[in-house]
């Protein structure tokens, strides 16, 4: 007959079995080969998916800079330039995906302005830099619409970018499910995905990557599927402004409010601002508020970013991990949800508006808004 401390033992052990499978560390291999590169300076490699951990630290030699180090789960990395005083925020010269394949990249370290994977175990993930980069293409390719004011032809281009980015995106991530760059494009785009097509591709990865981050918030997002509408009542969101209080949405119930998802590191999210100058100035006396949700997971950055905006802006350093970003279905930037005095969305815009009259329908709901009682 077995006893209780037969039990105890045989719990202990599986207790020790468990905790020794979850601590195993996979040795990792980072080597940066970069032109113009000064020697001795220092660099740090972050984990971007843990709050932006430091798991490595080495200095420059003989133009490159080499990690070697442990880790747990892949993860979405940075590798930040130690600041020279206490005053300067580390500078991000890349963003890679770390995973069990030793990773080789060259570059130019003045502009880094022609990232290129060169060992063959990683040369898909060349396709997934590209595909991240992209946007920075089409904006630069681009501006010269905005600057002459042909908003239309910039907003048909974008559309006709945002298709094509999915559709490779899809494609790449079907094609190569394995690798942890595929997670990463893929989670970046869930609600553009059915139910079924989501699921499909978390059933194709292997055990690593779906107990990942990237695969967690896949696997958070089966579990609880849904598409924010019109209709829907607003979700609550908490966060900090940038002068440290911490702020709710629900804070604001009885007014208008114009909910935005944007990051400083959006070209479309940034240019959007003059127009949200123009309409809180003459809205805000009126009962209406703008509460712009920012991903950016830098206090600094946070703060220097929105040290000029009159409205408010809140965040919880969570970037794409926030809770408020899985509960309102965000996979694009910048995205709007116009929310009226009882909390609920009356409409959804995804994507910025330029010109003096593509925001003329959301100005005509606003002030509509503004008229209902609470």
């Amino acid at each position: 007959m077995v006893n209780c401390k037969q039990i105890a033992l045989v719990l202990m052990a599986l207790i020790l079995f468990t905790n020794n499978v979850i601590s195993q560390k996979t040795k990792g291999r980072i080597d940066l080969r970069l032109k113009h590169l000064a020697e001795n300076e220092k660099f740090y490699l972050l984990d971007f998916d843990a709050d932006e951990q430091i798991i490595d630290s080495t200095y420059s030699k003989n133009g490159q800079i080499i990690f070697n180090f442990n880790y747990i789960h892949p993860f979405m990395g940075a590798i930040q330039k130690a600041p020279e005083t206490n005053d300067q925020i580390q500078m991000t010269i890349f963003t890679l995906f770390v995973d069990d394949q030793p990773l080789i990249l060259e570059d130019d370290y003045i502009n880094f302005s022609n990232i290129k994977v060169k060992n063959k175990l990683n040369a898909i993930n060349q396709f997934s830099y590209d595909l991240i980069d992209s946007i920075k293409v089409f904006d630069s390719n681009n501006r010269y619409l905005i600057e002459e004011k042909n908003y239309d032809a910039y907003n048909a281009g974008m559309h006709k970018y945002q298709s094509n980015y999915h559709q490779a995106t899809f494609n790449y991530a079907m094609q190569n499910p394995n690798i942890f760059s595929s997670v990463y494009v893929f989670s970046r785009l869930l609600t553009e995905f059915n139910s079924d097509t989501v699921r499909l591709f978390y059933n194709l990865l292997d055990s690593i990557y779906q107990i990942s981050e990237w695969g967690n918030k896949i696997k958070i997002h089966l579990d609880k599927y849904f598409k924010v509408k019109v209709g829907d009542q607003s979700k609550n969101i908490i966060g900090i402004n940038n002068k440290g209080d911490t702020l709710q949405l629900s804070d604001f119930l009885g007014k208008v409010v114009l909910l935005d998802f944007w990051s400083s590191g959006c070209g479309p999210c940034i240019m959007q601002k003059s127009y949200f100058k123009n309409i809180y100035n003459h809205k805000k006396d009126s009962g209406f508020e703008i509460i712009s949700f920012s991903l950016d997971k830098n206090l600094k950055v946070f703060q220097s970013s929105t040290l000029d905006d009159e409205w408010t802006n809140i965040t919880d350093f969570r970037g794409y991990f926030s809770t408020a970003i899985i509960n309102y279905g965000i996979s694009y930037l910048p995205t709007l949800f116009l929310i009226d005095r009882k909390g609920i969305i009356r409409a959804i815009y995804y994507g910025a508006a330029f010109g003096t009259d593509a925001n003329k329908d959301k100005d005509q709901l606003i002030s509509k808004l503004l008229l209902e009682k609470f």
